[in-house]
């Protein structure tokens, strides 16, 4: 569920502040030695308390996990359709302006006629 996360190299035991700790707990994230260290569920805590706080709430941390993950493949899912819309449209867009040159002008113009008449507003 999680990375085991190394204590900074000068940090020490949260028991034992004549030794080096050599991880933090995946729960509070005291540093620790491996004398003090609980392990289970392939973690390491600084105690029983903060072990079972980790078997508490796992199911729900799990859950959560698992929806967001799923909330970002959706993300992903969303975009690449997207992005497959955007190029069936574009492609479709240069064809069209390619087979009807007469209309690109006319567009042109029209637009310019636009820019014009907004700039003598403006004055």
């Amino acid at each position: 569920m999680s990375a085991k996360v190394k204590a900074p190299a000068d940090s020490v035991c949260l028991n034992h502040p004549d030794r080096a700790a050599s991880t933090r707990c995946c729960t509070c994230f005291k540093p620790i030695c491996g004398e003090c260290a609980v392990r289970a569920h392939g973690e390491e805590f600084c105690s029983a308390t903060c072990r079972e706080n980790y078997e508490n709430t796992r199911p729900a941390v799990d859950e959560f996990q698992e929806r967001a993950a799923r909330r970002r493949a959706a993300a992903r899912r969303r975009r690449l359709i997207m992005l497959v819309i955007l190029a069936v449209a574009g492609y479709f867009a240069y064809r069209y302006f390619r087979e009807n040159p007469d209309a690109v002008r006319e567009i042109q113009r029209k637009s310019e006629e636009a820019i014009q008449k907004g700039r003598e507003l403006t004055k």
